[in-house]
């Protein structure tokens, strides 16, 4: 995230004329927006309930394809006007800056606690995430066993 970030701050600080600058800082960017592609539905998947996990990755990739229409529209609306790049990269900054302020208050993975060993933590974020409506104690406790021996015989297996 913070190379997104940085790119993004740095794009719009890119002089007009020196576009071999704005390339390697748009790469920057880029390579950052693909670690995205890759860790946000991972993530969701760790922490959304089984019945949600699906819709919650369909729900990333339509909003990847939301994004990329919206893009090619503020492009089009911009024109070769002479904010033709700084709308853009200013528009970029809107999620980015949602993002940092987000993310310390995003709980962590279930399955990332049980790989170093914080069991009792990720018992309490495997509760917090789930619905008690849904899903009675020792249901949720079947789950969180589940996701530990897995983690475990994962460990084995390397």
């Amino acid at each position: 995230m913070s190379a997104k970030r940085a790119g993004t701050m740095a794009s719009g600080l890119a002089e007009k004329n020196h576009a071999k600058k704005r390339q390697s800082i748009r790469a920057v960017t880029g390579f950052a927006i693909g670690s995205f592609f890759g860790s946000i539905p991972l993530y969701q998947s760790e922490i959304a309930q089984a019945a949600n996990r699906g819709y919650m990755v369909a729900l990333h990739s339509a909003a990847i394809s939301f994004g990329y229409s919206l893009s090619n529209w503020v492009f089009y609306l911009v024109g070769r006007s002479q904010v033709q790049f700084r709308v853009p990269i200013g528009l970029q900054m809107l999620p980015a800056a949602i993002l940092t302020i987000a993310v310390p208050f995003m709980p962590n993975s279930p399955r990332w606690l049980v790989e170093r060993g914080r069991y009792d933590e990720a018992w309490e974020v495997t509760r917090k995430l789930s619905n008690p409506k849904e899903m009675e104690e020792h249901e949720l406790r079947a789950e969180f066993d589940a996701i530990k021996d897995q983690t475990i015989s994962k460990r084995i297996l390397r």
